[in-house]
């Protein structure tokens, strides 16, 4: 039986005080999410890391989005994985975007960018970075999901960023296939609140995983109804697919409904050393009310060794942790060097025009 893996020494994260924090698609309340502008803007803030969301386009391209339909982020009703990237870039991110009930209002429109331009800008920069393989929902295309995994590990390594990154999915084909092309690679599993909450999602799910080594017959004796709890709290999965990291919505924890008693069990049937997350921190939907009732949820995950939070409010989880919001200024200046703002500024202002 395989092991669980551990994230490898010599791991960016390693340098971090836990909790790290982690600015969830770049810098969204003052950039737009998934955005150059965004993850520039982190430089000159007291944050650990960042993640982003990524698709292979119809030409094989790896861009920056959320969301399969560029909907809600353009106003144009398409599906990302249908287009190519020309076509993608004639998109632009609208100045005012909604989340929930609340309006964000950008000072400019931003264009949808490249994985690679963003890990070019950024290499370097003592940024730990967490990279998001989309689409999320089963049933996997096995085909797409090995495409992805394998091109993205090939890029990671072509930029020698093995030590300053983290692979993250929900789809764990993604993970496992990064996994086989680098294995070095430091990978996250993610656990949403599908896994007990929406019937299609299991049932969907359930028929993906059979065809992970080890799992079909395991997945056989599951009941639907215990199929979260098999998810969550046995390490079946991540076993299977190599992953040293497990994140997970932040409502999950402690929740009777999804888990009783979670921080004990990562301990219990995951070992001490297993690092666990979760996200969002702070979320840019949430009212006053909802912000504020978080609070006592984001307490037990620092009072409990949580590893990473992600946070739409990244001044505000720095404060709650009683750190500046600011970065130090010599240490700005270091990594600032000419070059490397010139760099900058072509990859962002390149990308608005």
């Amino acid at each position: 039986m395989k092991n669980i893996s551990m994230t490898t020494k010599d791991n960016l994260f390693f340098t971090k005080t836990s909790p790290l924090v982690i600015g969830h698609r770049g810098n969204p309340m003052l950039y737009q999410e998934n955005t150059l502008a965004g993850y520039q803007s982190l430089l000159d803030l007291n944050v650990d890391g960042f993640e982003t969301d990524i698709f292979l386009t119809n030409d094989k391209q790896l861009v920056l989005f959320h969301d399969i339909n560029t909907m809600k982020l353009t106003g144009e009703n398409r599906q990302i994985t249908e287009m190519t990237y020309e076509e993608i870039k004639k998109l632009n991110i609208k100045k005012q975007l909604i989340y929930g009930d609340r309006v964000y209002n950008y000072t400019t429109t931003e264009k949808i960018p490249l994985l690679e331009d963003l890990l070019k800008m950024m290499k370097d920069s003592g940024l730990l970075m967490i990279l998001e393989m989309k689409p999320s929902d089963p049933p996997y295309n096995l085909n797409h999901s090995r495409e992805t995994g394998i091109q993205v590990a090939k890029m990671v390594k072509r930029l020698g960023l093995e030590k300053q990154v983290v692979l993250s999915s929900f789809d764990p084909f993604k993970l496992y296939y990064a996994r086989k092309e680098l294995n070095q690679l430091n990978t996250c599993f993610l656990v949403s609140k599908e896994y007990w909450d929406d019937m299609t999602f299991l049932t969907a799910s359930n028929a993906s995983l059979a065809h992970l080594e080890g799992l079909k017959d395991c997945l056989r004796a599951i009941s639907s109804s215990n199929y979260g709890k098999f998810i969550l709290e046995t390490p079946a999965v991540v076993k299977a697919i190599g992953a040293s990291n497990l994140d997970m919505d932040y409502d999950i924890y402690n929740n009777p409904k999804y888990s009783k008693d979670t921080y004990n069990m990562f301990k219990k049937n995951y070992g001490p050393k297993f690092s666990y997350g979760a996200w969002t921190i702070f979320k840019m939907k949430f009212n006053v009310k909802k912000l504020d009732d978080s609070e006592k949820k984001l307490q037990n995950l620092i009072d409990n060794g949580a590893d990473r939070l992600y946070t739409d409010d990244i001044p505000r989880l720095l404060k709650k942790l009683g750190r500046s919001v600011r970065k130090n200024t010599a240490c700005l200046t270091e990594y600032l060097t000419f070059p490397r703002m010139i760099i900058a500024v072509f990859l962002v202002f390149g990308l608005i025009k």
